[in-house]
Protein backbone atom coordinates (compact mmCIF):
# COMPACT_ATOMS: atom_id res chain seq x y z
CA UNK A 1 0.00 0.00 0.00
CA UNK A 2 1.28 3.53 -0.67
CA UNK A 3 2.74 5.65 1.95
CA UNK A 4 -0.24 7.91 3.52
CA UNK A 5 0.18 11.04 3.28
CA UNK A 6 1.80 13.46 5.88
CA UNK A 7 -1.01 15.66 6.67
CA UNK A 8 -2.93 12.27 7.97
CA UNK A 9 -0.26 10.09 10.03
CA UNK A 10 -1.03 10.80 13.49
CA UNK A 11 -4.20 11.95 13.20
CA UNK A 12 -7.24 10.76 15.28
CA UNK A 13 -10.68 10.21 14.29
CA UNK A 14 -13.64 9.33 16.31
CA UNK A 15 -17.45 7.88 15.18
CA UNK A 16 -20.57 8.04 16.72
CA UNK A 17 -23.05 5.39 15.86
CA UNK A 18 -26.71 6.14 15.76
CA UNK A 19 -29.41 3.19 17.04
CA UNK A 20 -31.93 2.20 19.32
CA UNK A 21 -30.68 -1.46 17.38
CA UNK A 22 -27.27 -0.62 18.43
CA UNK A 23 -28.03 0.19 22.00
CA UNK A 24 -30.24 -2.99 22.87
CA UNK A 25 -28.22 -5.45 21.23
CA UNK A 26 -30.51 -6.32 18.88
CA UNK A 27 -28.31 -5.69 15.80
CA UNK A 28 -24.12 -6.10 16.56
CA UNK A 29 -22.15 -2.73 15.92
CA UNK A 30 -19.16 -3.93 13.46
CA UNK A 31 -18.52 0.03 12.24
CA UNK A 32 -15.78 0.75 14.56
CA UNK A 33 -13.79 -2.48 13.18
CA UNK A 34 -14.23 -1.55 9.78
CA UNK A 35 -13.47 2.09 9.86
CA UNK A 36 -10.21 1.46 12.01
CA UNK A 37 -9.32 -1.40 9.21
CA UNK A 38 -10.06 1.11 6.72
CA UNK A 39 -8.48 4.08 8.26
CA UNK A 40 -4.76 2.83 9.49
CA UNK A 41 -3.07 2.30 6.35
CA UNK A 42 -4.11 6.14 5.94
CA UNK A 43 -1.76 6.49 9.28
CA UNK A 44 -5.43 7.68 10.73
CA UNK A 45 -6.16 5.79 14.77
CA UNK A 46 -10.10 5.41 15.93
CA UNK A 47 -9.47 7.09 19.25
CA UNK A 48 -12.91 6.87 20.38
CA UNK A 49 -16.48 5.26 19.30
CA UNK A 50 -19.47 6.52 21.03
CA UNK A 51 -23.15 4.91 20.38
CA UNK A 52 -26.15 6.93 21.03
CA UNK A 53 -29.81 6.46 20.42
CA UNK A 54 -32.04 7.72 17.36
CA UNK A 55 -32.64 10.37 19.16
CA UNK A 56 -31.38 14.39 17.45
CA UNK A 57 -30.17 15.97 20.42
CA UNK A 58 -27.78 13.10 21.52
CA UNK A 59 -27.02 12.74 18.22
CA UNK A 60 -25.85 16.81 18.13
CA UNK A 61 -24.14 16.36 21.54
CA UNK A 62 -22.01 13.26 20.69
CA UNK A 63 -20.86 15.15 17.43
CA UNK A 64 -20.15 18.15 19.15
CA UNK A 65 -18.23 16.61 21.52
CA UNK A 66 -16.23 14.85 18.84
CA UNK A 67 -15.54 17.89 17.02
CA UNK A 68 -14.02 19.46 20.46
CA UNK A 69 -11.20 16.62 20.05
CA UNK A 70 -10.76 15.58 17.21
CA UNK A 71 -10.41 17.11 13.40
CA UNK A 72 -12.18 14.39 11.83
CA UNK A 73 -15.01 12.74 12.85
CA UNK A 74 -17.97 10.25 11.69
CA UNK A 75 -21.11 9.77 12.22
CA UNK A 76 -22.90 6.50 11.25
CA UNK A 77 -26.92 5.98 10.97
CA UNK A 78 -29.60 7.59 10.49
CA UNK A 79 -30.18 8.54 6.87
CA UNK A 80 -32.91 6.88 6.15
CA UNK A 81 -36.79 7.33 5.31
CA UNK A 82 -38.58 6.88 8.68
CA UNK A 83 -39.33 9.19 11.41
CA UNK A 84 -36.56 8.37 13.88
CA UNK A 85 -33.75 8.61 11.31
CA UNK A 86 -32.73 12.16 12.37
CA UNK A 87 -29.26 12.11 11.51
CA UNK A 88 -28.63 14.63 9.12
CA UNK A 89 -30.64 16.77 11.37
CA UNK A 90 -28.62 16.74 13.76
CA UNK A 91 -25.37 17.42 12.01
CA UNK A 92 -27.02 20.26 10.19
CA UNK A 93 -27.92 21.89 13.98
CA UNK A 94 -24.07 21.32 15.21
CA UNK A 95 -23.26 22.63 11.75
CA UNK A 96 -25.70 25.60 11.71
CA UNK A 97 -26.64 25.22 8.04
CA UNK A 98 -30.14 24.36 6.50
CA UNK A 99 -31.23 20.82 4.64
CA UNK A 100 -31.02 20.23 0.74
CA UNK A 101 -32.39 18.23 -1.60
CA UNK A 102 -28.93 17.22 -3.79
CA UNK A 103 -31.05 16.77 -7.63
CA UNK A 104 -28.52 13.43 -7.99
CA UNK A 105 -29.33 11.78 -4.97
CA UNK A 106 -32.97 12.06 -5.91
CA UNK A 107 -32.64 10.47 -8.86
CA UNK A 108 -30.59 7.89 -8.27
CA UNK A 109 -33.34 7.21 -5.69
CA UNK A 110 -36.11 7.18 -8.55
CA UNK A 111 -34.30 5.10 -10.15
CA UNK A 112 -33.63 2.97 -7.68
CA UNK A 113 -37.42 2.80 -6.33
CA UNK A 114 -38.43 2.17 -9.95
CA UNK A 115 -36.16 -1.04 -10.89
CA UNK A 116 -37.65 -2.35 -7.83
CA UNK A 117 -40.70 -1.34 -8.62
CA UNK A 118 -41.59 0.66 -5.95
CA UNK A 119 -42.84 4.00 -5.55
CA UNK A 120 -40.37 7.27 -4.49
CA UNK A 121 -42.85 8.36 -1.87
CA UNK A 122 -42.19 11.57 0.29
CA UNK A 123 -40.38 9.47 3.24
CA UNK A 124 -38.03 7.56 0.85
CA UNK A 125 -37.38 10.68 -0.95
CA UNK A 126 -36.15 12.11 2.23
CA UNK A 127 -32.92 10.12 2.02
CA UNK A 128 -31.64 12.78 -0.94
CA UNK A 129 -31.42 15.20 1.91
CA UNK A 130 -27.97 16.56 2.14
CA UNK A 131 -26.47 19.24 4.74
CA UNK A 132 -25.94 22.42 2.55
CA UNK A 133 -22.64 22.55 1.01
CA UNK A 134 -21.87 18.19 1.23
CA UNK A 135 -19.56 16.63 -0.54
CA UNK A 136 -22.38 13.80 -1.45
CA UNK A 137 -21.06 10.34 -1.74
CA UNK A 138 -22.62 8.07 -3.55
CA UNK A 139 -24.06 4.73 -2.20
CA UNK A 140 -23.64 1.91 -4.78
CA UNK A 141 -25.24 -0.76 -2.48
CA UNK A 142 -28.06 1.03 -0.88
CA UNK A 143 -30.70 4.49 -0.79
CA UNK A 144 -29.00 7.15 1.05
CA UNK A 145 -26.03 8.69 0.15
CA UNK A 146 -23.46 9.53 2.87
CA UNK A 147 -21.84 13.47 3.17
CA UNK A 148 -19.14 15.25 3.93
CA UNK A 149 -19.21 18.31 5.57
CA UNK A 150 -16.54 20.66 6.61
CA UNK A 151 -17.08 23.44 9.65
CA UNK A 152 -14.76 25.25 10.92
CA UNK A 153 -11.81 23.33 9.87
CA UNK A 154 -13.14 19.77 10.98
CA UNK A 155 -14.87 17.38 8.92
CA UNK A 156 -17.55 15.09 9.58
CA UNK A 157 -18.41 12.13 7.28
CA UNK A 158 -21.76 10.96 7.56
CA UNK A 159 -22.93 7.08 6.61
CA UNK A 160 -25.45 4.94 6.27
CA UNK A 161 -26.18 2.65 9.08
CA UNK A 162 -26.62 -0.95 7.57
CA UNK A 163 -23.50 -2.44 7.59
CA UNK A 164 -23.18 -2.80 4.01
CA UNK A 165 -23.97 0.46 2.89
CA UNK A 166 -21.37 1.49 5.21
CA UNK A 167 -18.52 -0.65 4.31
CA UNK A 168 -19.44 -0.12 0.23
CA UNK A 169 -18.75 3.86 1.04
CA UNK A 170 -16.30 3.42 3.29
CA UNK A 171 -13.99 1.28 0.76
CA UNK A 172 -14.70 3.63 -2.58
Amino acid sequence: APEAPARLRGMNAELVTTGAELLSGRSVNTHAQRLAQALEPLGIALARDTTVPDDRAAIADAVRSALTRVELAFVSGGLGPTCDDVTREAVADVVGRPIVRDAAALAALRVRYERMGRTLTDSRARQADVIEGATVLSNSVGAAPGQIVVSEGRKLVILPGPPREFEAIVSE
